[in-house]
């Protein structure tokens, strides 16, 4: 009997040890999700669309695309701890996603090309969303 109240009490204390929770989409403060939708009202309109980070941390907010193979128009990325947007751009064609947990990969495509600008490469940057810094690419 002596064991199974050590095993009960030690299986009470890990149960209730403090661990850290990581927020994932469904468990967004109101506060923060109420401010993330009014700034996408705002700044897009009533049709966006969220994707959030792996550990749901940071949101990438942008227009729907549907049945096109580029993004375009205005979005962001909103800190969700901190309750504010970290980046605003326009993108007037190229794609948008997560590459790391905490890294933003934008990429613009070329438009028409005519003549010798045949050897274009799409350019853009990372950013670093811990960081709040952009990182070129295709330079």
């Amino acid at each position: 009997m002596n064991k199974s109240v050590i095993f009960l009490l030690s299986m009470l204390f890990f149960s209730c040890s403090n661990s850290k929770s990581v927020p994932d989409e469904n468990a967004l403060s109101s506060d923060s999700e109420n401010t993330l939708n009014a700034i996408a009202l705002d700044r897009i309109g009533p049709n966006y669309i969220t994707e959030f980070n792996s550990d749901s941390t940071f949101a990438l907010v942008k227009n729907p695309q549907k049945n096109r193979p580029f993004v375009s128009g205005v979005f962001f990325v909103f800190d969700v701890m901190e309750k504010e947007v970290i980046l605003e751009d326009v993108l007037v064609q190229g794609r948008i996603n997560w590459r790391k947990p905490f890294e933003l990969e934008v990429v613009r495509i070329p438009g028409v090309i005519r003549g010798d600008e045949g050897d274009q490469k799409p350019k853009g940057y990372l950013f670093d969303a811990k960081k709040r810094r952009r990182i070129p690419i295709g330079k």
